[in-house]
């Protein structure tokens, strides 16, 4: 009866757990100065686009916004003894487990909305200072982006705080934590960095164990140990952990990524030089790095499964100027150059895998006529680096800006390259395709000669 009675009064209480973090003027200054960032970042944009916003926001804003959402999270979470959660429940008809899970509800509710002035900022900046089409489905997306590890850390610090009951405690060692993420550059293991979106998942489990644990807790804290419910509690925080841990694995061995990229690089590289990379940017038929991905829509392509036809390739960030343009354009020059037998391949450079499922939904015009596929990692103007490996595509064919486009014939050797692929380039992007390609066949018939 007692369970019934508190799952009754649950809803009320996690309102008004929300009313009383929100009547706190922590909220409020910081929302406005993560409005004022946002508003900054649309001020002062190259490419106020509501996509890139959006995109910025959620891999570059969020994690600095981290900084003070910890203390935020802290502040909600910390309650002096005399409030303790055990005392409270001889006020409010309550079990301590449903309080605690209130007070967790409310304090993930009232991190979201503190966040979201940061879009809200960006919007109106964009509205105010921008000329292009505002579309609030990509803050959306951002938003969403953004969620997991604003619901990690925040829950360790509800943890932290929950179990010392000491507020400097709790958020010193999240924000110890934090600290050591985002500022561990290269030393930070990939399967933990705070950008890229196929670590959220990661975060999500971190904050069920989190979770877990501050409910298995209160229930030691009232010396209720042995109960079946500490101990279910106490097992699926042991079975969120083994996950977290099993997944942080698999991501680091098997996942595109720094792993992946230097397993890459030493298999090309372990045979003669011509066939690893180009002797220069300007070497006439190098041939291309057998490199494979997987598109947009799970299909498996390679540069060496696609010889016997000619093939441009199309290297793009998420972050380039005019993208929603260039895909437009890239897909018009890509049909005209189909009916020729000419195949194309665009690949979105980032380390950020799951870019490519956010730039296709950039085209909303039907189907694409041309590949798109993730290449994991970064351009670099150096060689590549063992200690801080970057795209291998991009480090063997010497990419070292985008959009760009280059050209191979149909054995995989590259005729052309440093081809413009922005969207006024990509206007006479099919002449100058078919132009690498008649080039290349009048030299072979005057060799045969």
């Amino acid at each position: 009866m007692r369970a019934l009675s508190s799952l009754a009064g649950f809803p009320a209480l996690t309102c008004h757990e929300l009313r009383l973090a929100l009547r706190g003027p922590g909220v409020w200054l910081v929302g406005a100065t993560l409005a004022l960032l946002g508003y900054l970042q649309a001020r002062t944009a190259a490419d106020p686009s509501s996509f890139r916003l959006g995109w910025i926001l959620a891999r570059q804003v969020t994690p600095i916004a981290l900084s003070a959402l910890i203390f935020l999270a802290g502040s909600l979470a910390y309650r002096p003894w005399r409030f303790d959660a055990v005392e409270m429940e001889v006020v409010r008809p309550v079990a301590p487990e449903y309080l605690t899970l209130a007070r967790w509800i409310s304090l993930q509710l009232t991190l979201l909305f503190t966040l979201a002035f940061a879009f809200v900022g960006a919007i109106g900046g964009q509205y105010v200072h921008s000329k292009l089409p505002l579309e609030p489905v990509w803050y959306g997306y951002g938003l969403a982006d953004a969620l997991p590890i604003v619901v990690a850390f925040g829950s360790m610090s509800f943890l932290l705080v929950s179990a010392t009951g000491v507020f400097l405690a709790g958020v010193g060692l999240t924000a110890l934590f934090w600290f050591a993420i985002y500022f561990g550059g290269d030393l930070t293991p990939f399967p933990l960095r705070l950008g890229p979106s196929q670590n959220h998942a990661t975060y999500l489990l971190a904050a069920a164990v989190c979770t877990l644990g501050a409910l298995a807790g209160i229930r030691g804290r009232s010396r209720n140990w042995g109960t079946r419910l500490a101990q279910g509690l106490w097992l699926l925080a042991a079975l969120s952990a083994g996950a977290l841990l099993l997944r942080v694995t698999l991501l680091d061995r098997f996942a595109p990524g720094p792993n992946s990229a230097r397993t890459a690089m030493r298999r090309l590289t372990a045979g003669p030089r011509s066939a690893a990379q180009p002797a220069r940017r300007d070497a006439a038929l190098a041939p291309a790095p057998t490199l494979a991905w997987t598109t947009d829509l799970g299909r498996r392509v390679s540069l060496a499964g696609m010889r016997g036809s000619p093939l441009a390739v199309v290297a793009l960030q998420p972050l380039d100027r005019g993208l929603a343009g260039t895909l437009l354009a890239l897909n018009a020059a890509a049909g005209e150059l189909r009916r020729d037998g000419v195949r194309c391949l665009a690949l979105l450079i980032s380390e950020d895998l799951g870019s490519v499922e956010r730039v296709r939904g950039l085209h909303a015009a039907g189907e694409l006529n041309f590949d798109l596929a993730p290449e994991w990692g970064s351009l670099t103007d150096k060689t590549f680096e063992e200690k801080r490996p970057t795209s291998v595509f991009s480090s063997l064919l010497k990419i070292e800006a985008t959009p760009t486009a280059l050209v191979l014939d149909a054995e995989g050797a590259v005729i052309a390259r440093d081809l413009p692929a922005d969207p006024e380039g990509l206007r006479e992007f099919a002449a100058q395709v078919r132009a690498a390609i008649d080039a290349k066949r009048e030299s072979a018939e005057a060799a045969a000669e």
